[in-house]
């Protein structure tokens, strides 16, 4: 398996139904912010994410929010979700994955990190051997930097969609 390569795809993080994670022995979900699950730098949280996260808690799976951006903006999500979190992550070094672990006590074998981009999240996951899920980017990053990502990572997930290179598709 190549290093950008992610375990499943889903187009949408409430897509995954709590049977998927039972069934891939899940305890604990490490969870990218922007662009997963609201859109980069909006407080708007994507419809249906508190609900689907409620039923994450209730089945006894932990969550942490794992992001590269500032404290500011990852605390005030954390704490509107009673989440704990990582903040400048450093994604994709290991660095944030091996603290949030630390924070919930969980060991990599049972984690599962979801996530956007393929450059940070899946690559990092993959670098630290958990397992990922990409997910389709909830907005359109407007800085440079994020348009080139994207534009790099285009011909990347096309190749991944088109081969239905996933365990679950």
């Amino acid at each position: 398996m190549s290093l950008f390569n992610p375990g499943f795809y889903y187009e949408k993080i409430i897509d995954i139904e709590i049977c998927f994670f039972k069934r891939n022995n899940i305890e604990c979900i490490l969870l990218d912010i922007d662009d997963t699950i609201a859109q980069h730098d909006s407080p708007k949280l994507i419809p249906g994410f508190r609900s689907w996260l409620g039923e994450i808690l209730a089945n006894n799976i932990k969550v942490v929010l794992v992001s590269n951006n500032y404290k500011s903006r990852v605390q005030f999500i954390a704490k509107r979700l009673n989440l704990p979190f990582i903040y400048s992550s450093f994604k994709p070094t290991p660095l944030g994955i091996i603290r949030a672990l630390n924070i919930v006590s969980c060991n990599k074998d049972k984690c599962i990190l979801i996530g956007d981009q393929i450059f940070t999240d899946i690559l990092g996951a993959n670098i630290y051997g958990i397992k990922s899920i990409l997910v389709d980017p909830v907005g359109v990053k407007k800085s440079l930097i994020s348009k080139v990502k994207r534009w790099v990572e285009k011909p990347i997930r096309k190749n991944l969609k088109k081969n239905k290179d996933f365990d679950n598709k």
